[in-house]
């Protein structure tokens, strides 16, 4: 239990720096002429993997908070129509019904890919203004 959680911590930041390498080798890191340059590219890739991963991780937080529930319960409300009877009788008929089902289980936070994009970006200003 504790690799798959240490293992889930570390896939954003693993993520992020692999963003970032894209980023570096798109930008011509390794041809730049000087240091200020290089920084410069630096931070262009840690911002750039900073900004996805926030995106990404708002985008979680928020679909956690349920947003997308109710386009969820409708497109499996078509999928369940072909589902055979006996396997339908046991999905919610409601969405209330459904709602409740999934505020029973319970989620763990994740926040994980929030905070490793915000550090991402505050590596990116502070290779910025070095």
């Amino acid at each position: 239990m504790k690799n798959k959680k240490g293992a889930r911590r570390a896939a954003p930041y693993v993520t992020g720096v692999l963003i970032a390498a894209g980023v570096l080798l798109l930008r011509g890191f390794f041809s730049a002429a000087d240091a200020q340059e290089r920084l410069t590219i630096l931070s262009d890739a840690c911002f750039v993997s900073g900004i996805l991963l926030v995106c990404a991780g708002t985008l979680m937080l928020i679909s956690d908070g349920g947003l997308f529930d109710m386009i969820r319960f409708g497109a499996l409300s078509v999928y369940w129509v072909l589902l055979k009877e006996e396997r339908r009788a046991e999905k919610p008929r409601s969405f209330y019904a459904y709602r409740q089902h999934r505020l029973d289980k319970v989620k763990p936070r994740r926040t994980h890919l929030f905070i490793s994009g915000t550090a991402f970006i505050a590596l990116a200003f502070i290779f910025l203004f070095i």
